[in-house]
Parts: C-alpha cells; sequence; structure tokens
C-alpha cells in the first residue's frame, strides 16, 4: 500500500477526524479552566523505519518530522528508528486555520492515514504503522521516557522479563476491559486520553481473508479511548508511574489477538461462514480457557479451534466441553503428552484419539 496517488479519504475518517478534534479542544478548555498546562496532541507511531506514513510525514511536514521523539528503549539501542516513537502535531491542529499545511493535514492527511490505518487493522496479522493519537500537556520527550520503562514487564507465568508492546492498540483494547484502574493509569502516565481505532475481534470471512487489498466493507472504523483521570485532574506525578503488575488472565489476554485470529483465519479457510464461527465473546472465553491449561501458540490456536468444532450444533456451548467425562479424561491425556513430547501439537494428539470411524 501507498499513500501516493490515493483520492480523498472516507467521509468516515473525516468525521473520524472532527470527533478528535473536537474532544481535544473540549479536554483542552477544561485543562485550561483549570490552571493546567496546554495540551499537545501527538501520533504514536510504530517506528520511524522506512513506511509510507513516515515518508509522507517527512515530504509534505518536515517540521513534525523533526521534532519526532524515539522511545529510549534499550532494546532499540543503535537502531531508534526501529523504536517506538511519537510525533507531535501541530499546536494549532484542532482551531481553525489559514495556514495551507495544517488545513491539508487536518482536511486530507490525518483523515486519510486512518484509512490506512483502519485498512491495516482490517488485515489484523500486520504491523500497524499508526498507533494512535495522544494527548497530554507533558512533552513528548516526557511520554516516551514513560514508554520505555513499559517496554519490560514481568510475565505473571513464570516471573520472566518480557518484551512488552505497550504501543499496539490490538494489546491494549484486548487487555484493557480487565484491568484495575491503578493499572490503567500506570499505562497511561502522562498520557491524559489515548485514541486508537477500534480494533477487529470478530468472524473473518473467506473474502476477506483471502483478498490483497483489502476493501473494509463489514464495518465502518470506531474510535478507542483509553483515559482514566477527569480533564482537570492535576498531572500525574512521576512516582505514579511503574510496573504494570498484571494478573495472569490480564496478561493472556494482552497477548490473545495473535491466537484469536489465527484460529478465526483457519475457519475462514475450512470455509466456515461467519454466522457459524465464534463471536469476540465465546473466542475470549476460549482462549482464556486454553490459557489457563497452559497451552500457547500453535497448540493453544489447536485448543479452540478443537473445542469449537467440536459439536456441529451450534445450540450446544462449547464452553461446557471438556466437562464430560470422556473429554476431560482426553484432555488430561493430551496435555500429559504434551508435557512428554513439547513438540507435538494438540491438534494432532487429539484426531490420533478419535475412533476411526469418526
Amino acid at each position: 500500500m501507498t499513500y501516493a496517488g490515493i483520492p480523498s479519504a472516507a467521509p468516515r475518517c473525516a468525521a473520524l477526524v472532527r470527533q478528535l478534534s473536537a474532544a481535544f479542544n473540549a479536554a483542552a478548555h477544561v485543562l485550561a479552566a483549570a490552571g493546567g498546562r496546554p495540551l499537545r496532541a501527538c501520533l504514536a507511531l510504530e517506528h520511524w523505519h522506512a513506511n509510507a506514513l513516515t515518508a509522507a510525514i517527512e515530504q509534505r511536514y518536515p517540521a513534525m518530522a523533526e521534532q519526532r521523539v524515539a522511545v529510549p528503549d534499550r532494546h532499540f539501542k543503535h537502531r531508534e528508528d526501529d523504536a517506538p516513537c511519537l510525533v507531535p502535531l501541530p499546536e494549532d491542529w484542532a482551531t481553525p486555520s489559514t495556514d495551507p499545511a495544517v488545513v491539508g493535514l487536518i482536511a486530507n492527511d490525518l483523515p486519510e492515514w486512518l484509512r490506512q490505518a483502519w485498512l491495516h487493522a482490517e488485515q489484523r496479522q500486520m504491523r500497524q504503522p499508526l498507533c494512535g493519537v495522544l494527548f497530554s500537556e507533558a512533552s513528548p520527550v516526557a511520554i516516551a521516557d514513560h514508554w520505555a520503562g513499559l517496554g519490560d514487564q514481568t510475565s505473571p507465568a513464570d516471573g520472566s522479563a518480557r518484551l512488552f508492546r505497550y504501543q499496539d492498540a490490538r494489546v491494549m483494547q484486548r487487555a484493557w476491559p480487565l484491568l484495575s484502574g491503578a493499572q490503567r493509569q500506570a499505562w497511561l502516565g502522562p498520557v491524559r486520553q489515548w485514541w486508537a481505532l477500534e480494533q477487529p475481534w470478530r468472524p473473518w470471512s473467506f473474502a476477506d481473508l483471502v483478498q490483497q487489498d483489502v476493501t473494509a466493507t463489514s464495518r465502518e472504523p470506531e474510535w478507542f479511548r483509553a483515559f482514566v483521570r477527569p480533564d482537570n485532574a492535576e498531572a500525574l506525578s512521576s512516582s505514579a508511574a511503574g510496573r504494570l503488575s498484571f494478573e495472569l488472565g490480564q496478561w493472556h489476554a494482552a497477548h490473545s489477538a495473535p491466537a484469536g485470529h489465527r484460529v478465526w483465519a483457519r475457519l475462514a479457510g475450512n470455509d466456515v461462514p461467519p454466522d457459524r464461527q465464534p463471536d469476540g465473546a465465546a473466542m475470549s472465553r476460549m482462549l482464556a480457557l486454553g490459557q489457563s491449561l497452559g497451552l500457547n501458540d500453535d497448540n493453544l490456536e489447536d485448543f479452540v479451534a478443537v473445542t469449537w468444532k467440536a459439536h456441529a450444533s451450534a445450540d450446544i456451548s462449547r464452553d461446557g466441553f471438556w466437562q464430560s467425562a470422556r473429554e476431560a479424561d482426553l484432555l488430561d491425556r493430551i496435555l500429559g503428552a504434551l508435557r512428554q513430547q513439547p513438540e507435538a501439537r494438540f491438534g494432532t494428539l487429539y484426531a490420533e484419539a478419535q475412533p476411526s470411524e469418526r
């Protein structure tokens, strides 16, 4: 995909920009009335390394490009362009302007970047260059410093430090409903509002799975807004930010999107229509069950697919499938075999255990 020569953005994405600017102006007004510092907005990018979005910013808005701030994360030492980064929007981006650059940014380019981000989101399993738009009175440097502390999180599964993709909207949106207010605040840090496009978490049609040039027609893009503090609350002190202290279920949810989308892709590839696939809530429940059994990666995907396809009748609850005496015993045997044979696959072991007439 490229940005060159693409016609005007879809009307819906232009409406999203208007919604964003209205929310920014409202928050800025409340903050100013409370005596707070001026509110600023910045783009959150996956990285600055060669992609169409960063090329467009460099070409059309060199001042924005020069002001970008890379996260000083040890994982990206000596390769800062691969690190997540923050790109400040012009100070007057949300107010009427006669500056041709600002007019072009708000009327054309920002809606188009959102449209492209929407198409990337609909492809589900690819990196998304535009991660969101942040509102904060803190400087991009302060936000980047906070993000550097989010990059390593402790896995509650084994206590090890893991690279955490805090900037990824899919990670945030799967975990956010399960987090406490304190955890949400620790994630946001000095950010007052984090706006990102709502990520798909629903069945996948075969047509959408196989087409190369995605035309997202199943839904219109919507905003997901993460926030904790009222707009007139005092700025967060640096001592309030820290580890996210995930519980096991929260950690699993944060990392569940890839497996869920692979299961939907598998079902779509097997010609299972969307109305016979699990919805988002059912997918989340099955993933959580599989993860609670210690399954991950391919075996977690197999477990969910087997659980869903176990009964042809949609009237039978898949949630209770493994509770029958026969299936509970089979599950115990499969899990035992996986412990003895780490290279084995859950799906293969399940298939081998079925009577030949099936």
